[in-house]
């Protein structure tokens, strides 16, 4: 297959969101003057995953979630294998939506895209919503790729404004379903409408992001596009220009957050990508990716996962191979690859166009059939 001009490779931005924003961060960490991991570094991981595998590597370490109550509707798991029933097109009314009459070919499951074995496919989520508020949205949804024999990671970005059929539900945005249902029905979107189920996911409130670049004491962003938008903290307008930015906690969680600008959803997911790419390149000069295990128990509870602390430790190996840039792939569900829609309530919602979205993913997931 040809690859697609619109795909960034190899990589300008972040790594391994997983390992890089949830589980590097350290309170109280001093800068180091080398950014280049050192023999004894490489040492300490190796005996560091070895001794976790010496355990009981796969339990699951109990977190404490900070997500709120599901809403009062109560989401009901299908195997989207064998008993989805797609939904009826062609401007039909579902609940309170309806749907688009004229892509009634995006509403169908799609067939499941061939991986190659020893890979795994984690979702990162973020949202900036309190844990006091019901049904808050995941605003920040990525899919990072991890080919554990290659030692590659592919990252993959995907519009918050996906309007598609979430099984057993509706059809909707695509970041409601997983306060509809947790993991188990956003899974369940991924694997109808684009033919990949993830196996593990990470949530985290945006406000988390500050606490991280903080604790690493700040980190270095290389910024793309001029960022020009209201910041309440300087009581007015505030701007970034394309360079080298150094970036404290404050700065970082304003650049995450940012809506107002003509780029849209598209441009926000430019930046936190960006944003995570500058964690991932301070947690090496820090050295943090050796204190895994600490860390985890320090984090778990800002985070909610499935990922137990074997299962991050046996990721390590690959982590630390991303020094070489080469291996790292960013992908982006596109403007090219959706169609812009007003709903009938009068919402703006972005309808991805399959074939469009299956070449994307077929790179980002390594298919053989690319």
């Amino acid at each position: 297959m040809k690859k697609l001009s619109r795909i960034v490779t190899p990589l300008k931005i972040f790594p391994l969101l997983v390992i890089g924003v949830f589980f590097v961060a350290c309170q109280s960490v001093p800068k180091q003057t080398s950014g280049a991991n050192t023999p004894h570094d490489e040492e300490v991981l190796v005996s560091t995953v070895e001794h976790a595998a010496s355990a009981d590597t796969e339990a699951t370490v109990t977190l404490t979630p900070f997500q709120p109550s599901p809403p009062t509707a109560t989401y009901l798991p299908i195997d989207p294998k064998y008993t989805l029933i797609p939904p009826t097109p062609g401007g039909e009314l579902l609940y309170d939506y309806l749907y688009p009459p004229v892509y009634e070919q995006s509403y169908f499951q799609v067939p499941l895209i061939p991986q190659p074995k020893n890979q795994v496919n984690v979702l990162v989520l973020g949202t900036d919503q309190f844990g006091d508020r019901h049904g808050y949205r995941t605003d920040a949804i990525m899919l990072v790729t991890i080919n554990k024999k290659e030692d590659t990671v592919h990252i993959t970005s995907f519009p918050r404004d996906l309007y598609v059929y979430i099984p057993g539900w509706t059809v909707q945005r695509i970041n409601t379903a997983y306060p509809y249902g947790g993991f188990e029905a956003l899974a369940n979107t991924m694997e109808y409408n684009f033919g990949v189920r993830p196996d593990y996911y990470a949530l985290i409130h945006v406000s988390f992001l500050e606490d991280v670049v903080n604790d690493l004491g700040g980190i270095t962003v290389q910024v793309e596009k001029t960022l020009c938008d209201h910041r309440a903290d300087y009581n007015g307008q505030y701007c970034l220009y394309p360079g080298t930015r150094y970036m404290d906690g404050a700065t970082a969680f304003w650049y995450a957050r940012s809506r107002h600008t003509s780029e849209n959803d598209f441009g926000r997911n430019r930046r936190h990508q960006e944003l995570l790419r500058g964690i991932f390149d301070q947690a090496l000069e820090v050295k943090a990716l050796t204190k895994v295990p600490q860390l985890y128990q320090t984090y778990k509870d800002n985070v909610d996962t499935n990922m137990g602390l074997g299962i991050v430790l046996k990721l390590l190996p690959t982590a630390i191979k991303l020094q070489d840039q080469s291996r790292i792939t960013q992908y982006y569900i596109s403007q090219d690859d959706v169609i812009n829609w007003t709903t009938g309530g009068g919402a703006s919602v972005l309808i991805p166009q399959p074939r469009l979205v299956r070449d994307v993913l077929l790179q980002a997931l390594n298919s053989p059939e690319q």
